[in-house]
């Protein structure tokens, strides 16, 4: 700890510094200031804050970032109030310990220092309607009718991740799909960035060849797709191509010297090689990552590589495939997340 150093703890200031008789004199000119004799530093009340704060600044005291966030101390009863956009909510209180540890809970809070209030992201609704509901402040209309869209949307997807089947017909595919595939077909197409899922050798590969198929005759602009995947399995992804779509033209990259010249609707790499053509991938519209848990370390090339293509693709699709998302920690979801958009 800094020598001389300014923090909050339990609901009030606290500052601790060397004794000096001139800063001593000064601290007790601020309102509310008592010395406490077992912990040996000054506290004083939450509304002090401006004062306490203008003091430590002037001596070069060390200040805890959260004592700097906050500028109307004044507004200590205010129960403050939640405004919202299309896009984000804004929950304004004043100053309140228990409330600011609470908003920091929050999925995605921020401290907007121009408004002076918290800001959240409206994906975060549900949690801004619990801490307003917590405190009893003022819910607008617009958040909670936002919130229950939200909550049926996540209940419908949710519903149709677990689906067992499902009612499409899918042109340009030779060969019948499970009633299961036909599901997971039909999630991934309404969903448009998605994982798919399944345990080993339930079909996977094809479930990503079809739902492609399944967009394009559904009027979306999908193709060319790219296609990473292990090296060992780039071949077989061109065969599984050539078995389930053979009207669809594959090139492969299989080094780092060739590139296919020549126009194709799939290019399939490996993810050794991924970095190293990370610029000539520009103008796909889909991407498939095969064995997407080959992605779960952000600072690595591959990982780094795949998530530039992934915000290249627009309106396209963008499919992590992997029986195994998470291999040892939650943390590996993260960077796998972040390609299918899933963060933000």
């Amino acid at each position: 700890m800094s020598q001389k150093y300014l923090w909050l703890g339990d609901g009030e200031l606290v500052m601790d510094f060397p004794y000096n008789a001139d800063e001593v004199q000064a601290v007790k000119c601020i309102q509310g200031a008592r010395w406490d004799k077992v912990g040996k530093v000054w506290r004083f009340p939450a509304t002090s804050i401006r004062e306490a704060r203008d003091f430590a600044s002037a001596r070069g005291f060390r200040i805890d970032p959260a004592v700097m966030r906050f500028d109307a101390p004044s507004r200590l009863h205010d129960p403050g109030g939640i405004t919202c956009t299309d896009s984000w909510a804004y929950i304004d209180f004043g100053w309140d310990e228990v409330k600011v540890r609470q908003v920091k809970k929050i999925p995605g809070v921020t401290w907007n220092s121009k408004t002076k209030a918290w800001k959240v992201p409206m994906s975060s609704a549900m949690e801004v309607i619990g801490f307003a509901e917590s405190f009893k402040m003022g819910v607008p209309d617009d958040l909670r009718a936002y919130a229950e869209s939200r909550k049926l949307e996540s209940k419908t997807m949710n519903d149709a991740s677990r689906a067992e089947s499902a009612d499409i017909k899918i042109d340009g595919i030779k060969g019948e799909l499970l009633p299961y595939q036909l599901a997971g077909v039909s999630y991934a197409f309404n969903a448009r960035r998605c994982f798919i899922a399944d345990d080993m050798g339930l079909g996977k590969t094809l479930q990503a060849i079809a739902t492609l198929e399944y967009a394009e005759q559904n009027g979306c602009s999908v193709f060319p797709v790219v296609v990473v995947c292990p090296p060992n399995l780039v071949l077989n992804w061109k065969a599984e191509y050539a078995r389930w779509a053979p009207h669809r033209s594959v090139s492969v990259v299989t080094d780092r010297k060739n590139f296919p010249e020549e126009e194709h609707d799939v290019l399939v790499l490996g993810y050794s090689n991924i970095h190293h053509w990370v610029k000539a991938l520009t103008d796909y519209q889909s991407l498939v990552c095969d064995e997407s848990h080959y992605l779960k370390t952000k600072e690595a090339q591959r990982t780094r590589a795949a998530t530039k293509i992934a915000k290249r693709i627009g309106t396209g699709m963008v499919l992590c495939l992997t029986g195994t998302p998470v291999t040892n920690r939650p943390m590996e979801y993260a960077s796998q997340l972040g390609i299918i958009g899933r963060l933000d």
